[in-house]
């Protein structure tokens, strides 16, 4: 019988220290993530740049222009009855020394004031689509990106993320 309780307790004390033991690691993870941000200028160089109409850094040049709200109706892209599309055409210029990707479902979106997330949205109405490809360097990319925001947003922000030379994404406030 000594034997069985034994047993139970020790049944019983393994998940225990694999639950402590993950703890543990998740805590100096934790550290280790914060100390590793805090020793690099990650912290000291991070900004971001809000514009109404263009924004240099070291990395890219980006102007946008032509900005409207479209509540028309769309029969190939529809939006619901709450939303608007906002459309804008983008002018981005590679200033690194090297070849970039562009990929504007993955570069490009919009954040409300409300903190939506909004990505691009096609539009029957875009006539000079942005597209997506391999900048080099000096060379830029211009044309109309929409995005579905909803009527009652406030302040929407284009924020524009290609992680160029690790900057911080350029946000852009369309409607100011």
């Amino acid at each position: 019988m000594h034997k069985e309780s034994k047993s139970r307790i020790e049944n019983k004390l393994v998940p225990s220290a694999i639950l402590v033991a993950l703890v543990v690691l998740v805590i100096i993870a934790g550290i280790f993530v914060r100390n590793h941000l805090q020793s690099t200028d990650f912290y000291s160089q991070s900004h971001v740049t809000v514009s109404t109409e263009q924004v240099q850094t070291k990395s890219l040049a980006a102007a946008i222009s032509q900005i409207s709200e479209i509540d028309k109706r769309d029969p190939a892209f529809t939006l619901a009855d709450t939303e608007v599309l906002l459309v804008m055409r983008l002018e981005l210029t590679n200033k690194t020394a090297s070849e970039q990707y562009f990929i504007p479902t993955a570069n490009l979106y919009v954040r409300t004031g409300q903190g939506d997330y909004r990505p691009l949205h096609p539009s029957m109405f875009i006539k000079d689509p942005i597209y997506s490809g391999t900048l080099k360097p000096g060379q830029t990319i211009v044309g109309q990106i929409s995005f579905s925001v909803p009527r009652t947003a406030t302040n929407p922000m284009l924020y524009i993320d290609t992680g160029w030379n690790a900057e911080v994404p350029v946000v852009f406030s369309p409607l100011k």
